[in-house]
């Protein structure tokens, strides 16, 4: 099982102006809901216990957001800089320890069609012996 979920969220949200100007893309609310909201509730479904998620635009904003979430533990990774997402995975990747984690994309979301969740389905197929992503 998949313990671990990182979800990116330093983005400054350019293509969304005027709405990311003062609001991080992953809080603005789609059907009443921030994205990033959505993407945790996926995580969690699928047995994620931990979650790290990187901030820089308006990071404060996302922490604070956050602050009495309790579904999982939240690690913030803040980017003094802007690394971009492969960058934000690397200066991340110490909290992993070394374990299989699933990265989400916090300005996105899906919904699930019938059968089990999509997250659930990737980490049945998941074999650390023969793979390095999936």
């Amino acid at each position: 099982m998949i313990k671990r979920g990182f979800v990116l969220a330093a983005g400054k949200g350019e293509r969304m102006r005027p709405l990311t100007e003062t609001c991080p893309k992953p809080l603005i609310p789609v059907g009443g809901r921030a994205m990033l909201d959505r993407a945790l509730d996926a995580l969690q479904a699928s047995g994620v216990e931990e979650v790290v998620i990187n901030t820089h635009h308006l990071g404060q904003m996302i922490v604070d957001h956050l602050k009495d979430y309790r579904a999982m533990k939240v690690i913030f990774s803040p980017e003094e800089k802007l690394l971009e997402t492969g960058g934000g995975i690397r200066h991340a990747l110490h909290h992993f320890k070394g374990e299989p984690f699933f990265v989400l994309n916090g300005d996105a979301f899906w919904r699930e069609g019938a059968g089990q969740p999509a997250l659930s389905r990737m980490a049945a197929m998941w074999d650390g012996g023969k793979m390095d992503l999936l």
